[in-house]
């Protein structure tokens, strides 16, 4: 069979396929392929298909619990006096706020000054308050109970402060940041329930915003007041204030992790054979359009990257995202 050379033929990417001219089969014949119309799923370039996978680890986030629920028992020692408090010293209270905080933390920092006053007012008003402090004095010794002392006589804390040495308690509560606030509200003889769980105010250490303890102090005046609890709860969160948990803390948010990890590996999975469902739907495209336009018995291209395009019997290949500018080489 006779070889022949012919001009270039430009066939751009598979999703859109232009006016191809070419000289096929004699050198007196041209064979022009109009471009098909645009299907939607292949109107732009195929790209891999991204994934953004936000990790709760880099914003820790107060969540988890919600109205009603019950304020669980603790029984935790006061590093200051030595004594052991417990959730039944508080039972005559007609509300309890319970705050996660630390030492160390910049969140707790920016806000214990304005958190005291706050606790010196509606102290007065009868509401009971506790701090306790669930973080590992392993990663951060300052947060120790010697520590803890020092801090609650240097700024005259009208409540307890407690130690959460074996994390329990913050468990319990499903406390996860500091400062984290737990406003609970007592009924009668029954147990305290949750009326709030959110953030003390927009003030941040990182904004302008002025420390006025607006949120909670709503809240407050709402449970004292006997009114229902705020509609809008904002949760308290923030990168640097996630509670420090010690080793065996932490196993069951290693447990967490790992099945995010396992979860992410079955969504790349699937993202990659989106991928090559979506190429190889292109692929059909092209090669139904050229076999049915053109009608050759077999075409090979050159001067491609990676790019072998054949038709046989109406069949076609195409290897290649990106079809570059190629000549025809030989025709058998």
């Amino acid at each position: 069979m006779a070889t022949a050379t012919y001009p270039s033929l430009l066939l751009p990417q598979p999703a859109i396929l232009p006016s191809v001219t070419s000289r096929l089969l004699s050198p007196r014949r041209t064979v022009s392929i109009k471009p098909p119309s645009l299907l939607p799923s292949f109107s732009r370039p195929l790209q891999p298909t991204r994934i953004r996978v936000q990790i709760r680890a880099a914003r820790i986030e107060s969540t988890g619990v919600s109205l009603g629920f019950r304020a669980p028992h603790f029984e935790l020692p006061e590093p200051l006096t030595g004594k052991v408090w417990t959730l039944d010293e508080f039972e005559s209270y007609p509300a309890l706020l319970v705050m996660f905080i630390c030492n160390h933390c910049p969140f707790v920092i920016h806000l214990k000054r304005d958190i005291v006053k706050l606790a010196n007012f509606y102290m007065s008003k009868g509401l009971a308050v506790v701090a306790i402090s669930s973080n590992s004095s392993i990663t951060h010794p300052q947060d120790g109970p010697q520590f803890m002392a020092e801090e609650a006589k240097l700024l005259k804390y009208p409540f307890p402060y407690l130690y959460d040495e074996s994390q329990e308690v913050a468990r319990a509560f499903g406390a996860v940041c500091t400062p984290e606030f737990f406003l609970f509200k007592k009924d009668g003889r029954r147990p305290f329930e949750l009326f709030y769980h959110g953030q003390f105010d927009d003030s941040r250490p990182s904004n302008n915003v002025p420390v006025s303890g607006r949120d909670l102090s709503l809240a407050i005046d709402r449970v004292l007041s006997g009114q229902l609890p705020p509609q809008l709860q904002r949760p308290r969160g923030g990168r640097e204030g996630g509670i420090s948990w010690s080793d065996v803390g932490r196993e069951a948010e290693l447990v967490d992790l790992e099945n995010d990890a396992a979860e992410l590996v079955e969504l790349e999975k699937e993202a990659a054979e989106l991928v090559e469902l979506e190429k190889d739907a292109a692929r059909e495209v092209v090669k139904s359009e050229i076999a049915a336009r053109v009608g050759l018995h077999r075409v090979i291209f050159v001067g491609g990257p990676s790019m072998d395009l054949g038709i046989f019997g109406g069949e076609a290949a195409l290897d290649s995202n990106e079809v570059r500018e190629s000549e025809i080489c030989q025709i058998k």
